[in-house]
């Protein structure tokens, strides 16, 4: 019994931890857990994007903690205002207005690259989210059919164990009787008495 049991793991390919768990149902529960995990992830990534797409782009909580953005937000602030008093004293085509038209348009157009890599980033973190949640999706039913087929596969490997233990709680029992009864036979009384003690004669009889 004992060996049909052992070969029927091996042939099906039951594995079981020392704490008779099932490695592919702790398998499962992982998945399950990074599965949502994963979801959590992408609906907040989800709400943010959306959250941000009518937004005017310096409202956008990531435009606000660039640094980069900032600073160079404050400069153009600071040409715009010398351009602006320049322009009450001279003409657009004046040497210095020139200049600061020159740089406020350099800074407009770094400005407008950093706002529409922090879209393009927003959208990427998004999408991978998606993916991640998705492959996990794939990787849950398809481990969920493994424990499927492996809950089979205990059933039967369950109702071999049922009967190599009953068998062996058997086989103990019959052991103990057999040497019980080795040990009964060898301590029973003999019918052999003795009569009277044997002497040796005195003379030849």
């Amino acid at each position: 019994s004992e060996d049909r049991l052992q070969n029927y793991s091996r042939r099906s390919g039951l594995l079981f931890t020392s704490d008779k768990q099932n490695p592919s149902e702790e398998r499962l529960r992982q998945v399950q857990e990074s599965l949502t995990r994963a979801q959590e992830d992408r609906m907040m990534k989800q709400a943010r994007r959306e959250a941000t797409a009518g937004a005017a782009p310096e409202a956008m909580p990531e435009m606000v903690e660039s640094a980069s953005l900032r600073d160079n937000q404050s400069k153009l602030t600071d040409l715009r205002r010398q351009r602006a008093e320049l322009s009450t004293v001279f003409n657009q085509s004046f040497d210095l207005v020139k200049r600061l038209d020159a740089q406020i348009a350099t800074l407009e157009t770094a400005l407008n690259l950093e706002r529409a890599a922090v879209v393009q980033r927003m959208r990427n973190e998004y999408e991978g989210a998606l993916r991640r949640e998705k492959l996990l999706q794939e990787s849950y039913g398809a481990q969920s059919e493994v424990v499927a087929r492996d809950g089979e596969k205990a059933v039967q490997y369950g109702m071999l164990q049922r009967e190599a233990d009953s068998n062996r709680q058997l086989y103990e029992l019959m052991l103990r009787r057999v040497n019980e009864t080795s040990v009964a036979s060898a301590m029973r009384a003999s019918n052999v008495r003795v009569v009277d003690p044997g002497k040796p004669p005195r003379a030849p009889y």
